[in-house]
């Protein structure tokens, strides 16, 4: 599932998979998402959306990155 999270008006709301992100995008969020989701975030977002395995490695220490103005959170989650 993914949900698009935007604040335009101060209020952060989910958005829906559309053709382009709504604006003022201030968080994504896959949750076993489907290969439509995940080709939509790495065209749209023009990030690489890393398998549930590369994931798992990441080190507890690493879950939290930053590339240019992005910032990256990686989190296991118990589904």
């Amino acid at each position: 599932m993914l949900n698009i999270y935007r604040d335009a008006e101060g209020t952060v709301r989910p958005g829906g998979l559309n053709e382009d992100l709504p604006g003022h995008v201030i968080w994504l969020d896959l949750i076993n998402p489907n290969s439509e989701e995940i080709e939509f975030v790495e065209r749209r977002a023009k990030v690489k959306v890393p398998t549930k395995e590369a994931l798992s490695e990441i080190e507890v220490t690493s879950r939290l990155s930053k590339s240019g103005d992005r910032l990256y959170l990686s989190a296991p989650v118990i589904g």
